[in-house]
């Protein structure tokens, strides 16, 4: 993907897309038994958007277009278009509900947002102090949101932690967690229980007196 700036563009994904056709027409052009195409598809094609579903979100409408190349391959046949007798969400429900355990675009951008926030939470790297330093990072940073100015990436992570901040437990370990808003007692945060806190960025250890 080139280098951009501003709003993302849906034709910056235009080489991906065309990558995902060329290895389709290869493949088009032999005789492939249903199960050869759910292989090729679950193993080769529905990775190949992968690392760049790591570092950005794509439009909804490339999502769109690299699915349907992914439906027309599953049904085509000697390169001859055919019926497709199912729509690729139908098809992206587990075995046992009747699909065929295909994944989603959206739901892998969801499990990569959740891994880079999990990452971002608790790996200490250049990345994570980065943006701890630039955007004032504690457990309440999420809960109002990224702003209209804020970079894609922080935008992203917000979203995601907003998301997943009420279902995550603590343990204490050396205190380096937020006094106030981390869930580390109970069920709640304790931020829930007080009136509006002026130092709500103070961890458990900030507390500790003679390091208990």
């Amino acid at each position: 993907m080139p280098l951009y700036e501003g709003a993302k563009k849906s034709f910056l994904w235009d080489d991906l897309i065309s990558k995902i056709a060329a290895r389709m027409e290869g493949w088009e052009a032999k005789v492939l038994s249903p199960g050869g195409r759910i292989t090729i598809l679950k193993s080769i094609l529905t990775s190949m958007p992968l690392y760049l579903l790591h570092v950005i979100v794509p439009p909804k409408s490339v999502m769109y277009r690299i699915e349907r190349l992914f439906n027309k391959f599953l049904w085509s046949s000697n390169g001859q278009k055919r019926i497709h007798w199912e729509c690729w969400e139908d098809l992206c429900y587990p075995v046992e509900e009747g699909g065929l355990g295909m994944r989603r675009l959206k739901d892998l951008v969801k499990a990569m947002s959740l891994k880079l926030w999990w990452r971002f939470c608790t790996v200490n790297n250049l990345l994570s102090n980065f943006m701890k330093s630039k955007y004032g990072y504690n457990s309440a940073s999420f809960s109002g949101g990224a702003s209209v100015h804020d970079s894609l990436i922080w935008k992203r992570l917000s979203k995601v932690g907003r998301a997943c901040k009420d279902l995550i437990r603590w343990k204490v370990g050396c205190g380096k967690i937020n006094f106030w808003h981390d869930i580390w007692v109970d069920d709640s945060a304790l931020s829930r229980y007080s009136p509006p806190i002026e130092e709500s960025h103070l961890l458990v250890s900030s507390y500790w007196r003679d390091n208990t």
